[in-house]
């Protein structure tokens, strides 16, 4: 019971005073909640008994400057304790340190005798005597087999002995069979045909493959000029396809910088001039210019400049060479091929047009128009 209100505490919401041995409420103390008292005295106490709570006080107090003093004398003996133990431990790690530095000089000492030990023995080795190689003894060695020795024997005829045409028709015959047996074992290797791309951005890395889709019979190169017209990149074509025959071929994929600007029929027509006169020397696959899915506007264009193509190359007079071919092929290339901004091709349409240049490649004697300039769709 509190003697405050007389009603009912839960320990919970009161606090114990040390004067009067009793319990009382937070609320009636005026004590706030969660605050931890030590030797409380209430209010009841205070008023009856001020000098009791004064002397109980300075009782306490005494006692626990006492206990305080009691405890600063055992900290110190303490860390003297300590002190002492830490001075041993670091004389004996001293000892220990200048015993491993004696260890550590005698060591050198004996690398540096062992060194000048091995000097010696080699300077007074003599360079002309055998060294006995010591070999295991634990492992069984199987007897050696006595090679035998094959006595030659010439099956010919001495030439001393033989008569002047016995001589000269034996020789002759030794030096026909050498020849004729050498030249039955060379072998001609066999020639690679040739492949050149000459492009512009379009065609960057497509040559890599193009080699792994061809094979070992093949060998392709090409000449990539980024941003360059179709003139310009198929100008000083002649001079790279000296050594190329009609077996070879040039891949022309180029034309995309074209396209914006309004002159683009000269371009095309100067760049046709210059593939023309490669028609008697080696094989050529034009590639029609590719759709532009960056900017819809030149779709049309685009469809334009291709029959320009076209009709260039038709109106040289070459009907009747097969060495020359267009891919219209390019120009139905779908929006997968291309890569986000839809100027250049991916890597799948990369590889999509390396499928279509190995099957003309592949089929390039097997067509079956007669004409030069031959549509391609698949």
């Amino acid at each position: 019971m509190c003697e405050s209100c007389n009603s009912t505490i839960w320990l919970r919401y009161a606090v114990f005073c040390q004067t009067c041995q009793k319990h009382k409420h937070r609320k009636c103390e005026k004590v706030a909640s969660g605050v931890v008292l030590e030797n409380y005295m209430c209010k009841k106490c205070k008023r009856d008994g001020k000098a009791g709570g004064s002397d109980l006080t300075a009782e306490s107090g005494a006692e626990t400057s006492k206990a305080v003093g009691n405890r600063m004398d055992s900290d110190s003996s303490l860390r003297c304790e300590l002190c002492e133990q830490l001075a041993e431990e670091n004389g004996r790690l001293i000892q220990e340190r200048d015993s491993l530095k004696e260890i550590i000089v005698q060591l050198r000492k004996d690398m540096e005798e062992l060194k000048s030990n091995r000097q010696n023995e080699v300077q007074e080795k003599d360079p002309n005597q055998w060294v006995d190689i010591p070999t295991r003894s634990d492992k069984c060695e199987k007897p050696r087999r006595r090679k035998s020795v094959v006595e030659l024997r010439n099956r010919f005829e001495v030439l001393s002995e033989c008569s002047g045409n016995d001589c000269e028709n034996s020789a002759g015959n030794v030096v026909s069979g050498c020849v004729s047996g050498s030249a039955s074992r060379k072998v001609k290797p066999k020639k690679k045909k040739k492949v050149l791309l000459v492009s512009s951005s379009q065609g960057r890395y497509c040559s890599q493959i193009l080699g792994d889709k061809l094979g070992k019979d093949f060998e392709v190169s090409s000449v990539v000029k980024p941003n360059a017209k179709f003139r310009n990149v198929v100008e000083s074509v002649d001079k790279l396809v000296k050594n190329y025959g009609k077996d070879d071929c040039v891949i022309v994929l180029a034309g995309g910088n074209d396209e914006e600007d309004s002159d683009f029929r000269e371009n095309l027509s100067d760049g046709v001039k210059q593939i023309m006169a490669l028609k008697n020397k080696t094989r050529v696959i034009v590639n029609a210019l590719p759709p532009r899915y960056d900017k819809e506007e030149l779709m049309g264009k685009v469809r334009l400049m291709n029959r320009f193509l076209h009709s260039e190359i038709n109106t040289k007079g070459n009907w009747d060479n097969k060495n020359i071919q267009v891919n219209f092929a390019m120009e139905r290339m779908e929006r997968m091929c291309f890569t986000r901004h839809g100027l250049h091709l991916n890597k799948y349409g990369k590889q999509v047009f390396c499928d279509r240049m190995v099957k003309l490649l592949r089929d390039f004697e097997k067509m079956e128009s007669d004409k030069q300039i031959t549509f391609l769709g698949n």
